[in-house]
């Protein structure tokens, strides 16, 4: 979960596959009940599907939110509204919308590593990890090759 475009904000263990279940359920125990964020846009590959999973069951939490498709996948939802284009609207031209996938890949750094842990210190790495990444993408340490 990232939130004002780079700074990771959680981490949720996938057991069973990507499914919009579990990405609402983040959504809906990782924000507090009054976002007060004057805009709130979730930006997800399967958003079309994700939104119409949330509305059926969490309508009062997520009727402010605006859901969008990030843009490398888009081409792939040929029959979805334009609605969940990103570049339709100007706020959200200059938003990187592959944030996830970079730092996704940055990740292969660690998988020699990772591999002989066991599930709670992989997650507590992991944590560390992003925690560093978070601190170099708010300047407050120095650019290092990590």
């Amino acid at each position: 979960l990232f939130l004002n475009g780079s700074i990771f904000q959680g981490i949720t263990a996938i057991y069973n596959g990507e499914s919009p279940a579990l990405f609402a359920k983040v959504l809906v125990q990782r924000l507090p009940r009054r976002v007060k964020a004057k805009r709130r846009v979730v930006c997800y590959d399967n958003c079309c599907n994700f939104m119409k999973f949330c509305l059926r069951r969490y309508p009062w939490r997520v009727r402010k939110f605006l859901f969008v498709v990030d843009r490398a996948h888009l081409p792939n939802h040929k029959h979805c509204s334009e609605s969940y284009n990103m570049d339709m609207y100007p706020d959200l031209k200059d938003i990187n919308s592959q944030v996830a996938e970079q730092r996704n890949r940055s990740l292969r750094k660690l998988t020699p590593t990772l591999a002989y842990y066991s599930f709670p210190n992989y997650l507590r790495v992991l944590q560390l990890f992003f925690s560093y990444t978070n601190l170099k993408q708010k300047g407050i340490i120095k650019k290092t090759s990590f």
